[in-house]
């Protein structure tokens, strides 16, 4: 439990600093751009984190799975980034082609393609390196090995403002793809010092396809409610708007951190001891910390959103306001975070598809329901509705997997 603890808190340093990072981020952008542009990257960004998810072909969950064999890592990365490579290239032409119609954008094909390739191209094997690293029980490095990119991301924004208002837009992104290319080198040099790791091509397995396809494709869901609500904000509320709840939305993201540090700490375990066929942890303990979590998230959200609006400047009015009514979010969406890395650990990553996917279409009703009449309030109330049926659901299908492993509890020692 000592050793728990201990990793939580130095996970929660290391996303703390992340989170003060996207912090930065989101209002050096909001002030580089106006709520109109803002909105339109905002939209832009979440597709294309959507389909970031696919290049990796859930290589990162893959290598967690076989975490109790010290060689595994290594040989899954063999397969993994030609794959991710592959698939990337192949994600960033169909996003240039997609992105523009799907969230109405009227960002150049130049924005477009360098957003793009960041996401689909840059930051899948970023991930896949993240996640070698937990595997080794690196957790807090896991999370610097993040932070990198977002922190080099950071400084091309800063760097935006030195060129004329009409070309920031394509300055900015030129500078992420240059930031994201250059995490990526840093990340393959950090990982090599614990993994030796080979470039040589080989083709993955049938289980290891297998595996992995079942987790992208739960990761694509699962994206979606967290994703989804920004690309649709602009079609049910126009640019501006849409770029007021987006900010607000960043921040309830940010918000859920401390949630997120505790199952990232607890999540490699969970897949050791589902590996080795170990006494089913008292889950639901799981439960209570992810609902403490996100209740002090609410809270810290209502208190600090005056503090947010005045950074963000006074195009940004709108904003506390957006915060107020996203904040009871934060209690459903750590909980349904939990449910997610609790299922994904006892091999049921299709019942997390299942309930995720039930969320994004609740989201999407209930979008089109209450956005267009209720505006920023009728966003952060579907959201609401959204992530509280995930949860429900999520926590019921965690208790049924708890049952399934009853009288393994029962054989213990």
């Amino acid at each position: 439990m000592t050793g728990l603890l201990a990793s939580t808190v130095r996970t929660s340093v290391m996303l703390a600093l992340r989170v003060v990072t996207q912090a930065a981020s989101l209002v050096l952008l909001a002030q580089l751009l106006g709520p109109e542009s803002y909105a339109n990257v905002a939209a832009l960004a979440s597709l294309a984190l959507v389909m970031g998810v696919l290049p990796g072909l859930g290589s990162g969950y893959v290598v967690l799975a076989g975490a109790h064999d010290p060689g595994h890592a290594a040989e899954a990365w063999r397969y993994a980034w030609p794959i991710a490579m592959g698939l990337g290239a192949v994600g960033t032409v169909i996003y240039c082609a997609a992105a523009p119609v799907i969230t109405g954008s009227s960002a150049s094909l130049f924005v477009v393609a360098c957003l793009g390739a960041s996401e689909l191209l840059c930051t899948p094997l970023v991930l896949l390196c993240s996640f070698i690293l937990q595997s080794r029980d690196r957790v807090p490095l896991s999370q610097f090995a993040q932070w990198l990119p977002l922190a080099l991301r950071l400084i091309g924004t800063a760097l935006a403002f030195s060129v004329a208002p009409p070309n920031r837009l394509a300055a900015f992104a030129c500078l992420q793809i240059t930031a994201s290319v250059l995490g990526l080198a840093a990340n393959i040099t950090l990982v090599s010092r614990y993994v030796r790791l080979s470039w040589k091509p080989r083709m993955p397995s049938r289980a290891e396809l297998a595996t992995g396809s079942t987790y992208a494709a739960m990761q694509v869901v699962a994206a979606n409610p967290a994703e989804l609500d920004k690309v649709l904000a602009i079609h049910a509320l126009g640019a501006g708007p849409a770029g007021v709840y987006a900010a607000g939305s960043r921040v309830l993201t940010a918000a859920v951190t401390p949630a997120v540090a505790l199952l990232l700490s607890i999540q490699p375990r969970l897949f050791r001891q589902a590996a080795i066929g170990s006494r089913a942890p008292k889950y639901f303990h799981i439960a209570g910390l992810s609902a403490a979590c996100g209740g002090v998230a609410m809270v810290g959200m209502a208190l600090l959103s005056p503090a947010v609006a005045w950074m963000l400047g006074p195009r940004f009015d709108d904003v506390r306001r957006a915060i107020i009514w996203l904040a009871p979010v934060a209690p459903f969406l750590a909980l349904r975070l939990g449910a997610g890395t609790v299922l994904l650990a006892t091999g049921s990553a299709m019942q997390r598809l299942t309930y995720e996917l039930l969320g994004t279409v609740a989201l999407g009703v209930a979008i089109a329901v209450l956005a267009p009449r209720h505006g920023i309030p009728g966003m952060a109330v579907a959201l609401l509705f959204a992530e509280a049926i995930m949860a429900a659901t999520g926590w019921l299908m965690v208790r049924r997997a708890a049952s399934s492993l009853a009288p393994l509890r029962r054989r213990g020692p």
